[in-house]
């Protein structure tokens, strides 16, 4: 990508999110938005198709910065590796130490998109596609391996959110050790036993 269209969609989407801050997503126009930014309408739609798009381009790229974090292999680790569980729970924890604010602010906002969901979703899929290949499932040991992957991803994320919102005063070190022990001692046991 050109540094230029680089430069002006960086400008674009970090304006709407200080838009999105101050107001609800419905209340936010394009017109608003140019000004804020100093650039032309046209410069707007040649990056965008609406402000629909604009926030669907902005939860892409959170998402596929998601994506590169995971790293679902970790549910194979044995317990007396909780030290390497943690290495690999860290760029999740980067991830969302980096993107928080941005993250916070789509939390707070009524939207037409479902990132917190999508992302739910894909950690999900990824540790199941990681217990299939671990795993010959049948069909009803797959359903079971979905209901754990599910469980799986809905811990983790409810434990990093609660670490934001509840305790950020909280060390990286000792939510990596709550999130390892929860899978090492709690979900992995009941994994390995039910597949």
């Amino acid at each position: 990508m050109d540094l230029r269209v680089k430069k002006t969609r960086e400008n674009i989407e970090e304006h709407f999110l200080q838009l999105l801050e101050k107001y609800p997503f419905q209340e936010i126009s394009v017109k608003q938005l140019i000004l804020e930014c100093r650039i032309n309408r046209s410069t707007f739609y040649r990056n965008y198709e609406d402000k629909y798009d604009l926030i669907q381009k902005i939860a892409q790229e959170i998402l596929e910065q998601f994506r590169r974090a995971l790293r679902p292999e970790f549910l194979f680790l044995p317990s007396s590796k909780q030290r390497q569980l943690e290495e690999m729970l860290t760029p999740l924890l980067d991830f969302f130490q980096k993107e928080g604010a941005v993250l916070q602010v789509l939390k707070r906002r009524e939207l037409p998109i479902d990132l917190f969901g999508d992302m739910h979703r894909e950690f999900s899929k990824k540790i199941l596609q990681e217990l299939e290949k671990k795993y010959c499932l049948d069909h009803e040991r797959k359903l079971v391996a979905s209901y754990f992957a599910d469980v799986i991803s809905a811990n983790i994320l409810a434990a990093i959110q609660w670490w934001h919102d509840q305790c950020p005063h909280m060390s990286r070190e000792r939510i990596l050790s709550l999130i390892s022990t929860t899978v090492i001692k709690g979900i992995a046991p009941s994994l390995q036993e039910k597949l």
